[in-house]
């Protein structure tokens, strides 16, 4: 378990590894808890999504808590905490590809804060990856940032955002305005809203994350596959 401190030192934040071994060519997913979650909760979904090629990598933040308040008050009302674990999420990232993981196979998956972390980081990030699964999060601020202009920076990277008109911590609207942000900017966005589901991660939401992961490796094999066929 890899610990990282905080500007405090007092409590730190932890990084666990589970799934599958490192190894060439197979998807990496850094996975951020939500509230009052633990590296057990995301276990739980870990064995849910049934990825068994998968390595996963799971911060854990101080307390259980990425960030103090909401994270529609100004993004002023959750510092510092929302920048260290910005800065440990970055962490994980860079660990990983100084040890030769390309960023088309790393994805990033949370739920709720987790979920809004993940956004707020490929945001300030700029930085295509392989892709993002956003369970029930958005932008951060009063108001969802909104793009100045069509840009193709993330390159058609895959996001999936999910929300429900009935959840009261995450708002539909709030999910909806962060899929236009991302899919202005060049993301194939896919966004599922339910009518009515509580805040937890549906059943169809986890197996949709499932295919799309799956799908994108299977296309980056057989990319592989055409490109060792050619004569040299």
């Amino acid at each position: 378990m890899l610990t990282l401190k905080s500007q405090s030192d007092i409590n730190p934040y932890t990084v666990v590894m589970k799934g599958a071994e490192l190894s060439a060519g197979n998807p990496v997913v850094i996975l951020l808890h939500g509230r009052r979650q633990t590296a057990d909760d995301m276990t739980k979904l870990i064995n849910k999504l049934n990825l068994a090629e998968a390595t996963y990598y799971l911060p854990s933040a101080p307390g259980t808590t990425w960030y103090p308040r909401g994270f529609t008050r100004a993004l002023d009302d959750n510092q510092p905490q929302l920048n260290q674990g910005l800065e440990v999420i970055d962490h994980v990232l860079q660990n990983l590809l100084s040890q030769g993981v390309s960023r088309e196979r790393i994805w990033i998956m949370g739920f709720s804060q987790g979920a809004c972390m993940a956004a707020e980081f490929i945001r300030q990030s700029q930085q295509p990856m392989g892709g993002a699964i956003l369970f029930t999060g958005g932008l951060f601020g009063p108001q969802c940032p909104t793009a100045s202009a069509q840009k193709p920076v993330f390159d058609g990277m895959t996001m999936l955002l999910s929300g429900s008109h009935t959840d009261t911590w995450v708002s539909a609207e709030r999910v909806t305005q962060t899929a236009d942000y991302f899919e202005q900017l060049g993301a194939s966005v896919h966004l599922e809203i339910f009518a009515e589901r509580e805040h937890r991660i549906a059943r169809s939401e986890i197996d949709l994350a499932r295919e799309l992961i799956t799908a994108s490796f299977a296309a980056s094999h057989k990319e592989v596959a055409h490109v060792s066929r050619v004569p040299v």
